[in-house]
């Protein structure tokens, strides 16, 4: 396979302009078509919907505006950026930690299924695509129960992905995932699917930088009528999505 480098020599590689083959490979790790499974999860929206909380377009904007500001997307990029760097220095007991912890963080059955699961899927559909030493050796440590940023912020560090676009894209892709659950359950139509992910996208640009800015322990959330919209959705009695 073709390698790539998209750093000069010496360089951190967070914060830096991408090479073609990153930009690419960003777009399919992220992408609706990557098999993680995404499209199976709500994070709790279906219960909302159901208890007409979030039942238009403003208000499913509002709803994920705050998941990323002060719920799961914000912690789960700082993990990832944790891991990112973790990776890089090859700090295989600090990477285990971080691993376990995030995973323990999970509020319900369900968020644990939904963030582990994607994290499986992820780091074995990049072993198998783009594979990489690093990685066979991770999964040596952490066999399986890998929450998605970690899996996520490892395979960017291995394959020279800058931080801060594998954090946005990361983000990204987690809000356009649940904008997709929002627009099939309210249900929506496409333009205003568009236009939430437009006005997202500051939104995923600011978490992106202040998670860069912070490590493990600012690891924290305040968005409790999610988590126990998560409880909620368990003994839902017609669901579509598994969490």
């Amino acid at each position: 396979m073709t390698t790539w480098n998209a750093r000069p020599a010496g360089a951190t590689n967070e914060r830096f302009i991408l090479a073609p083959e990153a930009l690419q490979w960003l777009q399919i790790w992220f992408s609706p078509a990557f098999p993680t499974g995404a499209f199976s999860y709500s994070h709790g929206l279906e219960w909302l919907v159901e208890t007409a909380a979030v039942d238009d377009a403003e208000t499913l904007f509002d709803w994920l505006e705050g998941v990323l500001r002060h719920g799961a997307a914000r912690s789960e990029a700082v993990f990832l950026c944790t891991a990112w760097r973790q990776m890089r220095a090859r700090d295989w007991a600090a990477l285990e930690e971080t691993t376990v912890f995030a995973a323990a963080l999970q509020p319900t059955a369900e968020r644990r299924i939904e963030c582990l699961e994607q994290g499986d899927a992820f780091l074995a559909a990049v072993r198998t695509g783009w594979p990489h030493p690093d990685l066979d050796e991770f999964a040596k440590i952490c066999p399986a129960d890998i929450p998605a940023p970690i899996a996520a912020g490892i395979a960017g560090a291995v394959h020279d992905m800058p931080l801060d676009a594998l954090t946005v894209t990361f983000l990204q892709g987690f809000a356009a995932a649940l904008v997709s659950a929002g627009v099939r359950l309210i249900p929506l139509g496409q333009s205003d699917w568009l236009r939430i992910l437009r006005m997202l996208e500051p939104v995923t640009r600011n978490v992106a930088a202040e998670a860069m800015e912070a490590d493990a322990s600012d690891v924290g959330s305040a968005a409790l009528l999610t988590d126990i919209a998560s409880q909620h959705h368990e003994t839902q009695h017609a669901r579509l999505f598994r969490s």
